[in-house]
């Protein structure tokens, strides 16, 4: 029966996937057409939900690589400190209840076919009525990632940008701290082809009156860090 229900509830998820998160032959223009809409979108999605994100402290991790392992390295501290942490990171490794953990273990699978039921209702109704369009895959695991910790109480939630930041679906938390791990060539296509293109995606993720923490180096990257960071009034 467990098994069952988990593989309903995968099924259910996966069938959020219409084709690639990223179509081939876009133009830049088309690409960041096709990303802006994600963040109303999101907003949208999460007050169905009652806005879990808001229950909780986070920290954002973005950047073109390590963040992965920052996140993860992030969560370990808050948890040896004695706070109950989640992580969400992507893409999975082995099984899609990674995408969901606090202290360091995974949800279980009836425990993921539990969260799916719950949050079905809202899911539904944003399918049908949202005048964005459908969540997508992506955005269907966020919320259900945000749910997840805010139904499970976490104290701190570490939460992974997937891709860019400024249009990344996680970017409708108000964390404590944003982290840009660094900024190199990634994912030119929907992104930009330079890397102060490719870091005003990245600096998307910073917030007002929040601290920003790098380890990004280039003059260039940094430039485009500091300006984001002085418009929007960071630290």
């Amino acid at each position: 029966m467990e098994d069952r229900r988990y593989r309903e509830a995968l099924s259910y998820i996966q069938s959020f996937i219409t084709g690639p998160a990223l179509l081939p032959g876009l133009s830049r223009q088309e690409h960041l057409e096709r990303m802006r809409v994600r963040i109303p979108r999101m907003r949208y999605f999460l007050r169905l939900l009652g806005e879990p994100q808001l229950k909780y402290h986070t920290i954002h991790v973005g950047g073109t690589s390590g963040k992965g392992s920052t996140a993860a390295i992030l969560a370990s501290i808050l948890q040896a400190a004695g706070y109950r942490t989640g992580l969400h990171t992507t893409p999975y490794l082995q099984t899609p209840l990674e995408k969901l953990v606090i202290d360091g273990g995974c949800i279980s699978s009836s425990g993921l076919a539990d969260l799916v039921e719950a949050c079905k209702p809202a899911i539904e109704q944003m399918k049908t009525e949202s005048p964005l369009g459908p969540p997508s895959y992506g955005e269907v695991w966020v919320a259900l990632t945000y749910s997840y910790f805010a139904r499970s109480q976490v104290d701190f939630a570490v939460i992974e940008v997937g891709v860019g930041g400024r249009y990344d679906c996680t970017n409708t938390i108000e964390p404590l701290v944003s982290v840009i791990t660094s900024v190199n060539f990634d994912h030119t296509d929907p992104l930009g082809e330079s890397l102060p293109e490719i870091a005003w995606h990245k600096a998307g993720i910073v917030r007002k009156g929040i601290p920003l923490v790098t380890a990004a180096h280039q003059p260039e990257v940094i430039e485009v860090l500091r300006r984001e960071c002085e418009q929007q009034g960071a630290l």
